[in-house]
C-alpha cells in the first residue's frame, strides 16, 4: 500500500490557506508586541538587516521547493508519454507472431492499455490501486512468458524486437509507478513553514518596534507565500488542482489506436 505523507493528503486550499491565515495571525502578534515594546521604551532599534536576511532565506526556499516540485511534474509527464509509446510499440511489434498468438497479445495489451488509464483516474483509491496494480502484473507476467516462450522456440530478429518493446514498456511501468510514490521530503516542507513563521516574527515585530503597520499589504504578502506555497505541494502530488491530463491522453489516444481494425 501507498503511503502518502499527510501534507500530501490535506487539500491544497486548506494547506495554503492555513499557513495565509497563520502568517497573519503571527505578524499581527509580532507587531503588537514590537509596538508594547516601543511603548516601555525597551528597545528602539528596527531589525531590518535581520528582516532582510529571513526575506531573503524564505524567497529561496521558496524558489527551491517549488523548482524541485515542478520538475517532479514534468518527469511524470515524461514518463507517462513513454509509457505510452512503448505499449503501442509492443502493440505494432505483436505483427510478428502467429495469428492466434497475435491476438492473444493485442488484448492482453488492450487489456493492459484500459487498466493504466484507470489507474489514471482512481489515484489514491487503495484497494483499487492495488487491485490494478496486480491485474497488470499479471498481464505483464504472462506476456513475457508468451513472448520468451516464443523467441526459444524460434530465436529472430523480430522476435527479439517485441521482447525488446515488452522489457522497456515493462521497465517504464516501473518507472512511473516508482515516481508516483516518491514525494519531496516532508521535512523540506516543515522547514519552509518554519523559516515563514520566523520570517512574520521578525517582519511584525520590526514594524512594531518602528510605530508601522500594514494590515493589508501583510495580508497580501501572506496570501501569495500561502499561493506559491500550496502550488508547489500541488506540483508534487499525482491527482490535485495541476493534473498530468494532457500526458494521459497519450494512453488514450493509444487506446484508440488498438481499437481500430488492424493492418495486418
Amino acid at each position: 500500500m501507498q503511503s502518502v505523507p499527510l501534507l500530501y493528503r490535506l487539500p491544497v486550499l486548506i494547506t495554503g490557506g492555513l499557513l495565509a491565515l497563520l502568517l497573519v495571525l503571527v505578524l499581527t502578534s509580532a507587531n503588537h508586541l514590537g509596538e508594547r515594546m516601543r511603548a516601555a521604551k525597551r528597545r528602539r532599534a528596527p531589525l531590518g538587516s535581520l528582516e532582510t536576511m529571513a526575506s531573503g532565506l524564505l524567497g529561496l526556499l521558496l524558489a527551491f521547493n517549488f523548482s524541485i516540485a515542478q520538475t517532479r511534474y514534468d518527469a511524470r509527464q515524461h514518463l507517462l508519454v513513454r509509457e505510452a509509446d512503448a505499449i503501442a510499440s509492443t502493440y505494432l511489434f505483436c505483427s510478428v507472431l502467429d495469428d492466434n498468438d497475435r491476438r492473444v497479445c493485442r488484448e492482453e495489451l488492450h487489456r493492459y492499455a484500459q487498466i493504466q488509464i484507470t489507474a489514471f483516474e482512481i489515484y489514491g483509491d487503495g484497494a483499487g490501486a492495488v487491485r490494478d496494480r496486480n491485474e497488470s502484473e499479471r498481464i505483464q507476467r504472462e506476456l513475457w512468458a508468451l513472448v520468451s516462450r516464443l523467441t526459444r522456440a524460434s530465436p529472430s530478429s523480430s522476435h527479439t524486437l517485441l521482447m525488446t518493446a515488452l522489457n522497456t514498456m515493462i521497465d517504464v511501468d516501473s518507472d512511473r509507478r516508482a515516481s508516483m510514490r516518491i514525494f519531496v521530503p516532508e521535512a523540506v516542507s516543515i522547514a519552509i513553514v518554519f523559516v515563514c513563521l520566523g520570517w512574520a516574527i521578525l517582519l511584525g515585530y520590526s514594524a512594531g518596534l518602528r510605530g508601522g503597520r500594514s494590515p493589508v499589504g501583510w495580508a497580501v504578502v501572506a496570501l501569495l507565500i500561502g499561493v506559491v506555497f500550496g502550488v508547489a505541494l500541488d506540483f508534487d502530488r499525482p491527482r490535485g488542482f495541476i493534473t498530468t491530463s494532457a500526458a494521459e491522453q497519450s494512453m488514450r489516444n493509444v487506446l484508440e489506436m488498438m481499437e481500430r481494425p488492424p493492418l495486418d
